[in-house]
C-alpha cells in the first residue's frame, strides 16, 4: 500500500529502474557477444592477407598477371603496374583463384567485366582484325593520295613534316597529362599534322613545284625532332614508356568506341577526295 504524499515518488521509481537495468543488461550483453565477433575479425584478417601474398607468390598467379593488363596503364601488365587498381584487380584474380576457377574461368570473368582490354595479349576475331587492319588501310589511302598529289611514288607523310607534327602533338599531350585518354591524344596528334602540312604549304609555296614542299619539310622534321627531345627530357617514367609506345604504333587503346568516333569523319574525308579525282589521276 502506498500512502503518504511520497507515495507518487516510490510508484515511479520501480518502473524506471526495472527498465534501465534491462537496458544496461542487454547493452553488455551486446558488447560481450560484438567484442569476440570484432577480434575474429581482426585476427582473421592477417591470415587472409598471408593466404592472398602466398598466392601471389605462385608461378600460376605470375603467370596469369603477366597475360592481364592494367587497365589504367599504358602496355603494362598487372604483375608489373603499381597502380592502385592495379592492386585491386590482382586481388581479385586471387579471389578467383581461391574460389577453384582455372585460368581460362578467371579470364573470362575479367573480360565479361571489364571487356577484352583486361587482356595483355587480345584473341584474334573478325571484330579485332577490322579493329586492327582498318587503320593499315586508312594509311594506305592517305600515302596513295599524298604520292598522286606529289607525283613521286617516293613521297610519304614523313617527307612534308606530316609524321613528326603528328607526333609533337601526341606526345605534347602524353607529357601533358593526356595519356589515359584515347580520344585527347588522336586529337592531339590530328592538330599537329595540320599544322606541320599548313606550314609546309606557307613555307613552301615560295619554290616553284614540289621541291618547295619538300625542302619545308626537311626544316619542319628538324624543328618538330627537337620538340620531341624536350618533352622526352620532361615526360616522367610512365608517360615515357606510353610516348615510346605511341610512336611505335601501338594499338594498346584501339577499341570500338574510338573507331565509331573516328569513322564517320575519316569517311567524309574519303569521299571528299572523290571531288579531286582529276587531281588525283
Amino acid at each position: 500500500l502506498m500512502v503518504g504524499p511520497m507515495a507518487p515518488v516510490a510508484a515511479v521509481i520501480p518502473v524506471q529502474a526495472v527498465p534501465a537495468a534491462t537496458g544496461n543488461a542487454a547493452n553488455d550483453g551486446n558488447t560481450r557477444s560484438a567484442a569476440p565477433d570484432a577480434d575474429a575479425a581482426q585476427s582473421s584478417a592477417p591470415h587472409a592477407d598471408a593466404q592472398a601474398e602466398a598466392i601471389m607468390r605462385t608461378s600460376r598467379f605470375r603467370g596469369l598477371a603477366a597475360e592481364l593488363r592494367c587497365l589504367v596503364c599504358q602496355n603494362q601488365t598487372l604483375l608489373d603496374s603499381h597502380a592502385d587498381l592495379a592492386k585491386d584487380l590482382r586481388m581479385e584474380v586471387v579471389r578467383l583463384i581461391q574460389e577453384g576457377r582455372d585460368d581460362a574461368e578467371v579470364k573470362r570473368y575479367l573480360v565479361d567485366r571489364y571487356g577484352e582490354f583486361v587482356l595483355y595479349r587480345p584473341t584474334w576475331s573478325w571484330r579485332n582484325g577490322i579493329l586492327w587492319l582498318g587503320p593499315l588501310v586508312l594509311l594506305a589511302v592517305a600515302g596513295a593520295v599524298m604520292q598522286a598529289l606529289f607525283r613521286n611514288p617516293l613521297a610519304e607523310p614523313g617527307l612534308v613534316g606530316v609524321s613528326v607534327g603528328g607526333a609533337v602533338g601526341a606526345v605534347g599531350a602524353i607529357v601533358l597529362g593526356y595519356d589515359q585518354q584515347p580520344l585527347v591524344l588522336a586529337g592531339a596528334a590530328f592538330v599537329g599534322s595540320l599544322l606541320a602540312t599548313l606550314a609546309a604549304w606557307l613555307l613552301g609555296r615560295r619554290a616553284p613545284g614540289a621541291a618547295g614542299i619538300l625542302l619545308a619539310g626537311i626544316a619542319i622534321n628538324a624543328f618538330g625532332g627537337a620538340l620531341i627531345g624536350v618533352f622526352t627530357y620532361l615526360a616522367n617514367d610512365m608517360q615515357l614508356r606510353s610516348l615510346t609506345f605511341w610512336n611505335l604504333g601501338s594499338l594498346a587503346t584501339a577499341d570500338w568506341a574510338m573507331l565509331s568516333w573516328l569513322a564517320p569523319w575519316t569517311l567524309v574525308l574519303m569521299g571528299a577526295l572523290l571531288w579531286q579525282w582529276r587531281a588525283l589521276n
